[in-house]
């Protein structure tokens, strides 16, 4: 299963976590893999476009991180959208994909 960890401050998203794999079929066959990963590079790619250090990005085998920089209300809104499209995509695969919120202090 795929788990995404939000946190937010202030009704702002400051972190998401990515972590596992969703096992919906074989590496290379995954959907739901390959539809987080897609909806994940095209996110922070538009952040990108915004500002160029809006975000720290750090990947690793079986764990995604962003880190916001950036108090850009477009980047929140980029952000906000992503977590939308998991959140369609939670819907149909609850049994590959995950997301938890947690306010940051």
């Amino acid at each position: 299963m795929i788990r995404i960890k939000v946190k937010e401050q202030n009704n702002n998203i400051k972190e998401i976590n990515f972590t596992g794999h969703a096992a919906y079929d074989n590496l290379g066959k995954d959907i739901v893999c390959a539809s987080v990963s897609s909806i994940f590079y095209c996110s922070i790619n538009a952040c990108y476009l915004f500002e160029e250090n809006s975000l720290e990005v750090f990947s690793g085998e079986n764990e995604q991180k962003i880190v916001v920089q950036s108090e850009n209300e477009n980047i929140q809104k980029i952000l906000i959208n992503m977590l939308n499209c998991l959140k369609s995509l939670e819907k149909s695969y609850p049994k590959n994909i995950r997301i938890d919120k947690e306010e940051k202090e």
